[in-house]
């Protein structure tokens, strides 16, 4: 199934300098069967992410060249090809199509359009992975040229270039390593995933879900260059960041700013009307979100792995359905427990390998709790500050921020609280916390509150209260300080102190899911109250309660 012709004027002694016009050749393959893909991989150049590993295929078509023009019409099919780039490869079935035209070599550029690239079934293959869901993509060139000649070499060449020449000297890989042109590409694709491959997965960051992509792309030297712009659109996105997962209408915009061998990439994700929620829970409890990312990823490689970027998260608004979802944050038998309560969320985050800052502000009104058995409500904001870090670690200093509560309300048997005028304020002096799961906590903090209301209500209702208790006074202005880690599921109160002149109050404590240990003091004039916990049984010391 091959021919191959060839044609010239039949001179055998020709002049030095001079080309014969009429030289062509041209090959037609009405059927060839390809044992193993891997072998065009030399026709690609060496920078290119898409590699053939394999797999077998047919190929038909046709080329013709002559001494200033070129056209080629290839298409290669395989129902088992292995493609893709270092260890994330592909089975899948491909069907390629390189379709080219260029009337004059010097003076015009080649054309491309209708060339096509389609993958159909395609499945990860990679040692530890489980078998990915088929995905499909198909990606033509609606409209677009490139030249195999760089500006220096149509400025050296005659009127008439002998491609024959330029064949026998160089690789073919280098023709299209040289490239310079624009690409107008539309394409669907099924599986974003490899957005996330692109972005390293830094900072637990994925995506998947399908999409449609438009755009331009620019080559130099066979590789993106500045101008190339390319939008994809999904109804379906999903983006996974900071273990947290975001799904709704989204857009993904690629740019070059920088091109070369390893071009400088601007990456921005635009999610809207989404969902947010962390990996284990079914329904998501933040809705109404608008998420934005950018990401600066310079001498992009496709070769090493290791390359670190620029990360800016925000999220300008969401809208928390139910504030129990960040019980999953304290340890198992945590005596705070968030009952109830919705809130807005607002982040604006900027991660390094080695570097963090931003803020994530949470505000809720109605926050319903039991502390300790203890009925609780009131309004809540928090404000974290990021002042540094080591987020390719997950490891982030918070240092700074500052937890607010308003408008508390106790409720018990024996002694209620409800004004609006009360507040409490915990401000982190130093603190370091981890992202991961379980999450990390070692913090050292200010506490000020209003006056001693609240905790005079609260010791009102433990049990076997002595009388004194119900008649302790309002101390107004209280100050103290708190010591506080949370590691492997355990919260360990080392020093937690407020005192004033006429009362104190205090707490030392260890609890996780097997023991739950510590004392709780309270002091009113020259009256003293220790309740002491064991193994979640608690009872009542008067006497040397400070001391114990």
């Amino acid at each position: 199934g091959l021919e191959f012709g060839m044609q010239g004027d039949g001179n055998l002694f020709r002049i030095e300098g001079e080309v014969d016009p009429s030289k062509k050749f041209a090959l037609d393959i009405d059927g060839l069967s390809v044992p193993d893909l891997a072998g065009f991989q030399r026709y690609l150049p060496e920078k290119w992410p898409l590699c053939l590993y394999g797999g077998n295929g047919d190929l038909q078509g046709r080329a013709s060249v002559s001494v200033d023009a070129a056209s080629m019409d290839f298409r290669i099919t395989s129902d088992s090809a292995e493609i893709g780039n270092n260890e994330y490869r592909f089975s899948t079935n491909l069907d390629v199509a390189l379709k080219s035209y260029n009337p004059a070599l010097r003076t015009g550029p080649t054309f491309v359009s209708g060339s096509y690239i389609k993958i159909a079934d395609a499945s990860l293959i990679r040692e530890g992975e489980t078998e990915s869901k088929p995905w499909h993509a198909e990606f033509v060139i609606e409209n677009g040229n490139y030249s195999i000649l760089s500006r220096k070499e149509k400025a050296e060449k005659e009127d008439v270039v002998d491609l024959f020449k330029m064949l026998g000297k160089s690789e073919a890989r280098q023709f299209l390593g040289n490239s310079t042109g624009s690409l107008e590409i539309s394409s669907t694709i099924s599986s974003l995933a490899w957005i996330g491959v692109l972005m390293n997965e830094r900072y637990h960051s994925s995506t998947s879900g399908s999409g449609t992509i438009k755009g331009i792309l620019n080559l130099d030297v066979g590789m993106p260059a500045e101008g190339t712009n390319l939008e994809i659109k999904s109804d379906e996105l999903v983006m996974t960041i900071l273990y947290y997962i975001a799904s709704g209408n989204g857009k993904i915009v690629f740019q070059v700013e920088e091109g070369g061998e390893r071009p400088d990439w601007l990456i921005q994700v635009d999610l809207t009307e989404g969902n947010l929620k962390r990996p284990d829970e079914t329904v998501a409890q933040v809705r109404d979100v608008d998420l934005a990312l950018r990401a600066y990823i310079e001498d992009m490689s496709f070769e090493k792995r290791s390359q670190y970027y620029d990360l800016e998260f925000s999220i300008p608004s969401a809208y928390v359905d139910d504030m129990a979802m960040f019980n999953d944050y304290f340890p198992p038998d945590s005596p705070v427990r968030l009952t109830r309560g919705s809130a807005v969320l607002v982040a604006d985050i900027r991660l390094k390998h080695d570097d963090a800052d931003g803020f994530v502000s949470l505000k809720a009104d109605g926050l319903e709790a039991i502390i300790d058995g203890q009925s609780l409500s009131a309004d809540f904001k928090a404000d974290i500050s990021l002042v540094d870090g080591v987020p390719a670690d997950m490891m982030f200093d918070i240092s700074g921020s500052e937890f607010r509560l308003d408008n508390v309300r106790v409720l018990g048997e024996n002694k209620s609280f409800n004004e609006k005028d009360w507040d409490a304020v915990l401000t982190l002096v130093r603190a370091d916390a981890s992202w991961n799961d379980p999450p990390l906590l070692q913090a050292e903090a200010d506490l000020s509150m209003t006056d001693s209301r609240p905790i005079v209500a609260m010791l009102g209702n433990q049990e076997d209260r002595p009388k004194w208790v119900q008649n302790m006074l309002t101390i107004e202005d209280i100050n103290g300080k708190m010591e506080l880690d949370i590691a492997n599921d355990q919260i360990v109160i080392p020093y937690a102190f407020i005192d004033s002149d006429n009362i104190d109050f205090g707490v030392k404590a260890v609890i996780d899911e097997k023991k739950r240990e510590g004392v709780i003091y309270g002091r009113y004039k020259k009256l003293h109250l220790l309740v002491k916990i064991n193994d979640g049984k608690k009872n009542i010391d008067l006497l040397g309660a400070k001391a114990k």
